[in-house]
């Protein structure tokens, strides 16, 4: 948007001059911003080879969490492609209740299967001993248990409705079992790494200024880190992020 209102402004100025094309490809071209484009295609390439392609780079872990953000716009694309191109649009009554196969499930864990190759190249890249290795397994499980979660929905064909007990499908219990330790999985990533809230260290080293949670039967601490380098000063303010994330 502010490169189309940047645009706008140069052709509102030059709009009493004589227009040459070439000053009119110079605005499609702001607008259209070629070289973001080219970066985006660079990225989409980088991700299709991981982990064998170039070292992974921040940009190429951003396009490929947004596409596992899009998931659901990605299979909807699909089903509207197939709506138009199948001649569906054209009859009276149409319909797509028909079985897609496949393609719903393997559309929706493409973006997860590109993020965990990404976390094995980043392991591979990182210090052997460091612990960044670390982090980059922990991450890899993540998206390992989301991509179990969507075999076991493939399989099973499991959805919203439930025929029957609830407790006479060990698949459908399996299946929600995953989806409950991912959301668990992606929320403590988001507060803990993504964030930086809550920090989990050794207990030794305690800082009595800062708010602690200790666990008795584990030998780590739980601390809610605040440092002043935050947007804003009140420490509630992300208490109720917390809260709301997990929520929403």
């Amino acid at each position: 948007p502010s490169t189309i209102f940047a645009a706008g402004r140069t052709a509102v100025a030059n709009n009493s001059q004589t227009h040459t094309l070439d000053s009119k490809v110079r605005v499609v071209a702001r607008i259209f911003n070629p070289r973001a484009r080219a970066s985006l295609l660079r990225s989409i390439a980088h991700m299709a080879v991981a982990p064998f392609g170039p070292p992974i780079r921040f940009r190429d872990n951003l396009v490929a969490d947004v596409a596992c953000s899009m998931v659901r716009c990605l299979v909807d694309g699909v089903t509207t492609a197939r709506f138009f191109f199948s001649g569906e649009y054209e009859k009276r009554k149409p319909s797509l209740a028909e079985d897609l196969g496949a393609t719903s499930p393997v559309i929706t864990a493409i973006p997860y299967w590109i993020r965990l190759q990404q976390c094995v190249r980043r392991f591979y890249d990182a210090k052997q001993g460091s612990r960044e290795r670390i982090e980059h397994v922990v991450n890899a499980g993540k998206y390992t248990v989301s991509l179990v979660s969507i075999g076991l929905a493939s399989v099973g064909r499991y959805g919203s409705d439930i025929d029957g007990s609830f407790w006479s499908d060990p698949g459908r219990v399996a299946w929600i079992s995953c989806l409950f330790i991912g959301a668990v999985y992606s929320y403590v990533w988001d507060v803990v790494m993504d964030w930086g809230l809550v920090e989990v260290t050794k207990r030794e080293g305690a800082n009595g200024g800062e708010w602690q949670w200790w666990f008795p039967l584990v030998p780590v601490k739980v601390r809610w880190k605040t440092t002043r380098d935050r947007v804003f000063r009140s420490t509630w303010f992300y208490a109720w992020a917390m809260g709301s994330n997990l929520v929403g």
